[in-house]
């Protein structure tokens, strides 16, 4: 019975130091140091909030993070941020006493699909918001609210979430190659029919699972405080390229302009920009269109 303990033990040992090799390796450098980067140094009274089509605009576009930085804007977006994540940032930054002129808040369409609710950031967001907040929306226990937030980032072999990227990090290890090095090709590098596929498949799984009523509550909220707390809101629609723009968005989506509008807040499309040379994909800006986007939100900035 002993040696079988003694074997557990040093299994369970062996299992934990893996485990912190590939947090500290993988993980952590990987998804949290970089979500926790974009919230640092808050030193603007403007703020973009939007998920990647908004990241898009300075994640490899230094000069367009300078310029929006000397017109005292700074883009708080993440990659897949849904509306509970930008209210829990939003929140932190009034707790922190930051006195908010505009927010730049994506109504981007699929913003109020059911996907957004499945792939967000609330394991990442969770940092920016207290128990209470939190359990608003997301149903558990303060045992398990203090173990997601403080916990489970060092333990991420656990979170099968994080199975795709570190099976990633070593085929990389293995084949010699650096794959987080971003391989950046222009969508318009592609043929019309890999466009074609492209768009569709993203369009489908941005719409396919319906409407989210959750998040249109959260939007509400959003909006709601910057009321209350006399913040200007400028809701920004995010240009799709014109193979994923002509597809027909369901009659059952809850589309974010009409609530901005029926608010009479200030509501800037960008839709019209669609030619394939300003995007990295069917979604996503390259620095081209990036630059434009920029050059229209200074443009109406109040």
């Amino acid at each position: 019975m002993y040696k079988f303990f003694k074997e557990v033990a040093i299994a369970f040992v062996i299992l934990f130091l893996i485990n912190l090799i590939i947090s500290y390796l993988i993980i952590n450098p990987q998804v949290y140091t970089p979500y926790e980067k974009v919230m640092e140094n808050i030193g603007s009274k403007n703020f973009i909030f939007s998920d990647s089509h908004g990241w898009s605009l300075t994640k490899n576009n230094c000069e367009g993070e300078v310029l929006l930085k000397e017109n005292n804007i700074k883009n708080l977006s993440y990659g897949s941020d849904s509306y509970f994540d930008i209210y829990f940032k939003l929140n932190y930054i009034i707790n922190q006493g930051i006195a908010i002129d505009t927010i730049y808040l994506s109504a981007d369409p699929h913003m109020l699909g059911k996907k957004r609710i499945h792939n967000s950031n609330k394991n990442r967001s969770i940092a920016y918001t207290d128990f209470e907040t939190y359990t608003d929306f997301f149903d558990m226990s303060y045992p398990e609210f203090l173990t997601i937030k403080y916990v489970m980032k060092y333990f991420s072999t656990f979170n099968v979430n994080n199975a795709q990227l570190i099976q990633k990090y070593f085929n990389t290890i293995l084949s010699e190659k650096n794959i987080f090095k971003n391989q950046i090709q222009n969508f318009s590098d592609l043929s019309k029919k890999q466009r074609e596929i492209k768009s569709k498949a993203r369009f489908l799984s941005f719409y396919e699972r319906g409407p989210s009523k959750k998040l249109e509550i959260v939007l509400q909220k959003i909006l709601n405080i910057a009321l209350e707390k006399n913040i200007v809101v400028i809701g920004l629609e995010y240009p799709v390229a014109q193979q994923m723009k002509s597809l027909k968005i369901p009659d059952t989506m809850v589309l974010p302009r009409k609530i901005f509008l029926n608010k009479n807040l200030k509501f800037l499309s960008l839709t019209d920009i669609d030619s394939d040379i300003y995007f990295e994909n069917q979604d996503h800006v390259n620095k081209l269109g990036a630059d434009i986007i920029i050059n229209r939100i200074l443009e109406i900035k109040p």
